[in-house]
């Protein structure tokens, strides 16, 4: 019977007849096609367990994923099965059975955050929309399930399903899926908690004002038998001012907290910021992210970019059992990349390839904002001013009075579903006051599909942005998007504009702002620089607490760098902490040792107190011993370096490590050796973004580049953002490379004609 046109029908069934007919329906499908179990479930792409609970008249309804899966999969009537189930789960008097291993009492959160996973729609937790419309005959898709095609599982699948079992049994767990865009991180993550569903669980999205905001606000009332959504996780844990790493934290004690669990932690994140996060950096160098890698470890789920053969042929079988929207992605993908299809990825790269100039410098102006760390939230303001300089003279001179609107409208056409190019971004007043992100708050903002983005990292890496882009930025961008186009600026070598984005922000007394500046005119105007880092430490910045005790270091003021530091490391700051690490012989190695490994203690970082009771007996017996004696003729140094070697190898610096073991093997045999850096600094940038710079660099070698030729190659390396290669480059090759501080002294413009002085 058809329920939903026979309301009388409706009021008359119960719930347990609703779901003993979805059931009927179901075998009755499944007989008709003459298929097995394990048939059934390779046409669906479910689970054997799933598949077999659906069917089961013992266990709790299946969810609306589930149904809508079979349907496809037996040729059913989907929405006829999905209001069957509406009234299974709505009327139903009885609740479903807890999870094994977690009581009664445990069925809410500590302050019921969030909402039931059942309430939530996919396309409100960020799945992509599919690229084709359902079905024929499936009612005009009234449910988001007749919208997304069936779902394929990958052996990604497999390791989730796993992980949600142990959250069945009462233990706590994390994953954040690592794939390029549109490769179906949040379809897989909302697939994977559907079991909790059955279960009375609840699922938290993290979103207002700003993820980062949201999550730090209330990660504290996460309790039992919560999901936490942290799709897109870099906005959480590359959240800037230590926010990122402070959400890292929080969600380490929630993990290891038995009384708040059991609790699941799903994210997704893209290669390149997995790779951020989890990279131990450079000796020397700040390292930023020391508890979102800590966090991490072992958690991280890799997505292969298409589907493998398997996955291909489980897609086939969902296909020829009804589903056009797979069947439509098979006809037009030759490279496994059904996802991204389906997404609307190609269609999306496309619409940028062919868009009428004004449009595609709005896209283009969108691209390198956010490779630069601008946004999401671009103003539109910016992008009309910025998109000036990406325009040829003849298209500037042929936009029409209203070129603004057409572009807009251009872009914000959808490809497929609700996704286009440009998105306009709306706000919701739920009670608190949104952030001012821009100058001109009453300006709309947009935000760049990520597929385009990402192509956008990837074409315009080597490209410098035109005068136009700067210009905007200094007329439109809120003080913490300044610092960071002030930073690619920077890095570019475009010193003038990065000097006037910081001013600009230090008028709006953004602390970070002022530090930035100091730090770029330390050696311009040092009496204006010090001045700076004074304020900038009266505002508590950590990070100029922390180039203010370098300054002492290089004025020999050991107590007082020494002071600054472990000021910066009782605020809260990794840099100084790492620092102090190694500057144990200036306080003696029980007391480092002992107030290193404490403060990390202090800091939330549980796992450290083990290892400083450890370290601190062995410090303990160093300081014990006569260092005076003849067989310590370097006054014992050795015997600390190989303790501090020791150290940084637990703790997972291995290349640190080996540094000093090779600082102790010189100190004994009373040589010294000095290692290759230059080799080593170049093979590291390659790595992290340079491929260019291996090939100028064999190109110089190989050859003589003359005065002219070496200007443009040095130009070339400098508008990819890594000045500090051409340091690298100067010392290999300095017989014939200009130094580009001789022919630049004053940086560059945009366009990448030396700048006057500034």
């Amino acid at each position: 019977m058809d329920y939903q046109r026979h309301p009388e029908a409706q009021s008359a069934i119960t719930a347990e007849g609703a779901l003993a007919e979805l059931r009927r329906l179901l075998k009755a499908g499944r007989l008709r096609k003459h298929l097995t179990m394990d048939q059934v479930r390779a046409r669906s792409g479910l689970g054997r367990t799933v598949v077999s609970q659906a069917f089961s008249s013992s266990a709790p309804p299946p969810s609306g994923a589930t149904i809508s899966a079979l349907a496809s999969a037996l040729a059913l009537d989907t929405d006829q099965l999905l209001h069957l189930l509406d009234v299974a789960t709505q009327a139903r008097s009885t609740p479903p059975t807890p999870a094994t291993g977690v009581g009664e009492d445990d069925v809410t959160g500590v302050d019921e955050l969030g909402r039931p996973i059942t309430d939530w729609d996919p396309h409100d937790l960020e799945v992509h929309p599919a690229a084709d419309a359902p079905a024929p005959g499936s009612g005009g898709g009234r449910r988001w399930s007749a919208r997304l095609p069936a779902y394929v599982r990958r052996p990604h699948d497999d390791e989730l399903a796993a992980l949600v079992s142990e959250v069945g049994m009462g233990h706590s767990r994390m994953a954040l899926l690592v794939g390029s865009s549109s490769t179906g991180k949040t379809r897989a993550c909302w697939e994977a908690v559907q079991p909790l569903a059955t279960q009375r669980w609840r699922l938290w999205h993290p979103f207002d004002p700003t993820r980062a905001e949201a999550a730090l606000a209330d990660i504290e009332r996460a309790g039992r038998r919560t999901v936490v959504w942290l799709n897109e996780a870099q906005h959480y844990f590359g959240a800037s001012g230590g926010l990122g790493e402070r959400i890292a934290s929080a969600i380490h004690s929630l993990l290891t907290d038995p009384k708040r669990g059991p609790v699941l932690v799903l994210g997704t994140l893209w290669p390149e910021y997995a790779n951020t996060y989890t990279a131990l950096p450079e000796p020397g160098r700040t390292d930023p992210y020391t508890h979102a890698r800590a966090l991490l470890s072992g958690r991280l789920v890799v997505l292969p970019d298409s589907f493998d053969s398997t996955a291909i042929k489980d897609a086939q079988a969902v296909a020829a059992a009804g589903d056009h929207q797979l069947s439509h992605a098979l006809q037009h993908v030759r490279d496994g990349k059904m996802t991204q299809f389906l997404a609307g990825a190609p269609d999306l790269l496309r619409r940028y390839q062919s868009a009428l100039p004004p449009a595609r410098a709005l896209l283009r102006a969108a691209m390198d904002a956010r490779r630069l760390g601008v946004g999401p939230q671009i103003p539109v303001c910016f992008l009309e001013q910025a998109a000036e300089g990406y325009l040829s003279d003849d298209e500037y001179d042929c936009l029409s009075d209203n070129w603004l609107e057409q572009a807009l409208v251009a872009n914000t056409q959808p490809v497929h579903g609700n996704l286009a190019p440009l998105r306009r971004n709306r706000h919701r007043y739920r009670g608190t006051v949104t952030p001012q992100i821009h100058t001109n708050p009453s300006s709309p903002t947009y935000g760049l599909a990520d597929y385009l983005e990402q192509h956008g990292r990837y074409e315009r890496r080597h490209l410098c942005p035109p005068e136009s882009f700067w210009q905007a930025a200094h007329d439109h961008l809120g003080p913490e998007d300044l610092v960071n186009a002030a930073n690619g600026a920077h890095h570019r070598y475009r010193t003038r504009w990065a000097y006037q984005l910081l001013q600009r922000a230090v008028e709006s007394n953004y602390v970070p702002a002022i530090t930035e500046l100091a730090w770029l005119l330390e050696v311009r105007e040092p009496e204006c620089s010090a001045r700076l880092y004074e304020q900038a430490v009266e505002a508590g910045d950590t990070r100029a607490m922390c180039f203010v005790a370098h300054a002492r270091d290089m004025d020999m003021d050991i107590e007082g760098a020494d002071e600054m530091y472990w000021r910066a490391a009782d605020a809260g700051d990794g840099e100084a902490i790492d620092v102090l690490s190694e500057r144990l012989d200036a306080y003696g190695a029980v007391e480092g040792i002992a107030r290193v490994y404490q403060k990390s203690v202090d800091l939330g970082d549980t796992r450290c107190m083990k290892h400083l009771i450890e370290w601190k007996k062995e410090a303990e017996r160093l300081a014990d011993v006569d260092w005076s004696s003849p067989q310590y003729q370097d006054g014992g140094r050795s015997e600390v370096l190989v303790l501090l070697a020791r150290w940084r190898a637990e703790v997972g610096d291995s290349k640190e490590a080996e540094r000093l073991y090779q600082e102790v093997a010189d100190a004994r045999s009373s040589t010294k050796k000095v290692a290759p850096r230059v080799e080593q600094d170049i093979f590291s940038a390659i790595s992290e973004g340079q491929p260019e710079l291996r090939r100028l660099l064999n190109e110089l070698r190989e050859r003589g580049v003359h005065h002219a030729g070496a200007e443009q190659i040095m130009l070339n390396v400098v508008d990819s953002g890594n000045v500090e290669a051409l340091h690298w480059l100067h010392d290999d090759i300095s017989d014939r490379w200009p130094h580009f501080i001789d022919l630049w002294p004053h940086g560059l413009e945009p366009d990448g004609s030396p700048s006057s002085p500034w």
